[in-house]
């Protein structure tokens, strides 16, 4: 046999030993920073395994920390003990800072060192790790407003195929969009949430609102109650003093009593794509939106929205330098279910209830998740710290662990919806993805509980 020859059956051999051999599984991926963990790693077909005396487990820390907590030294690798049991490799070291940490098992024979498998893995310090998180938008359409889909179960029910956790439909001064795709999502067995919502524009207010988690309709109130909607931004007039110019100062007020009106009955109240630019001007004048930065009178910004995005970022980031604490929202603004997938909220909360949502989101414990489709890529929008835990979790847990099932969760959700709605007519086809949802009801959630340390 030729040397040629013999290189090529060489490289051929680590191709299949690579093919054939696969890392199936590894727990816990999210430990707690500063203490010990022991990680397991499940293989499938890994003859290695049994030659325990070539494998070696290497660490290393995103920060530039030996496990210890001491300085990585550049050129020395850091090898951790482990032990063997069947197909299963098991290996406990402690894990410092809040970071990234890779370990990297390699067969080591005639002195070279072959990746086997890798595993990636993030610490977090204890007020995070008490926290799990849920991706979802508060911000989309149906034909209850202006939307091409005819329900908001529709739209909620393709977030679920896009692998998001919760949702609530937001048509223009209509709550009752996102009551119908509640009423649907109560009695189905899903994981998937669907809460309140409406994107509110009051009489005399060319400022757009969106109202999460509200007990009631805000549109209904002010179209049913003039006077009284009429009265009270009178009265919000009279106490506001004139910090802007005469012009502005009545849809300033009238937002502020939408938002007042939105906290006082539970929900989050928004300020929506504030530098939307229809028609190659902005919606509302520049003026109002500079001045609802500064004062924060809402709770939360909608920095990312469809492609109004770039100047509300720009924004978020020279407002926050001066020290404004700006909780910040990313939706679809969806007007039809394929355009859901563009962007998205992270929210580190207790739980997905409307109420944990909104109090961690007010906390500035989420990110604006923002999704280039041309490029595949993510930009979270927010905190350094969620942001940085947030790219890690949108490279190596949902995209292997989260989203594929919530893509088939979804795609019976969207049989059932649209069955529902009349789009289609499968009666067989509905009742077998509603038998499919009854057996995998709870598998989602139980991620949460298998990949985060116990």
């Amino acid at each position: 046999m030729s040397k040629k020859l013999k290189i090529l059956c060489s490289l051929w051999f680590l191709v299949c030993a690579s093919l054939s051999a696969a890392l199936t599984d590894a727990w816990p991926q999210m430990v707690r920073a500063d203490q010990s963990a022991t990680i397991t790693m499940v293989f499938e077909n890994e003859p290695l395994l049994e030659k325990p005396e070539r494998l070696a487990l290497l660490y290393v820390n995103d920060d530039g920390l030996r496990s210890d907590g001491q300085p990585f030294q550049y050129g020395v690798k850091e090898t951790i003990p482990f032990v063997i049991e069947g197909n299963t490799l098991k290996a406990t070291l402690k894990f410092p800072g809040e970071t990234i940490h890779t370990l990297t098992l390699v067969d080591t024979n005639k002195g070279h060192e072959t990746p086997v498998a890798v595993f990636k893995l993030y610490s977090l310090k204890p007020d995070f790790f008490a926290l799990r998180p849920f991706k979802g938008n508060f911000h989309m359409h149906s034909q209850f407003s202006d939307g091409a889909e005819k329900t908001g179960s529709i739209m909620v029910a393709t977030c679920r195929m896009y692998g998001q956790d919760f949702a609530s439909e937001s048509d223009h001064n209509a709550y009752a969009g996102s009551e119908e795709a509640m009423a649907f999502f109560h009695h189905v067995p899903t994981d998937m949430k669907a809460y309140p919502g409406e994107e509110v524009h009051s009489q005399g207010n060319s400022v757009h609102i969106l109202s999460v988690g509200s007990s009631e309709s805000m549109a209904d109130w002010f179209r049913n109650n003039q006077p009284e909607y009429e009265a009270c931004v009178k009265a919000e007039l009279a106490k506001m003093g004139q910090p802007l110019p005469s012009q502005f100062m009545w849809m300033t007020a009238a937002s502020h009593v939408i938002w007042d009106r939105i906290r006082s009955r539970g929900g989050m109240a928004v300020f929506c794509h504030p530098y939307w630019r229809p028609d190659s001007r902005q919606y509302i004048p520049k003026p109002v939106s500079d001045h609802f930065f500064n004062e924060m009178y809402c709770d939360v910004i909608e920095i990312v929205n469809g492609g109004s995005s770039e100047d509300s970022i720009l924004q978020y980031h020279e407002q926050t330098a001066k020290g404004t604490v700006i909780p910040v929202l990313s939706s679809s603004d969806a007007h039809a279910a394929k355009s859901l997938i563009v962007s998205f909220n992270l929210v580190l909360s207790e739980t997905v209830d409307i109420k944990d949502l909104i109090r961690n989101i007010k906390k500035c414990r989420s990110v604006a998740v923002q999704y280039i489709p041309k490029t595949n890529k993510y930009y979270a929008h927010g905190s350094e710290r969620v942001a940085r835990y947030a790219y890690f979790l949108l490279e190596n847990f949902y995209p292997v662990r989260h989203d594929p099932w919530c893509k088939e969760e979804g795609e019976w959700l969207v049989k059932l919806a649209k069955q529902k709605a009349g789009d289609i007519n499968d009666p067989a086809g509905c009742e077998a993805a509603l038998e499919n949802l009854k057996k995998t009801q709870g598998r989602v959630p139980a991620l949460l509980e298998k990949y985060w340390q116990r």
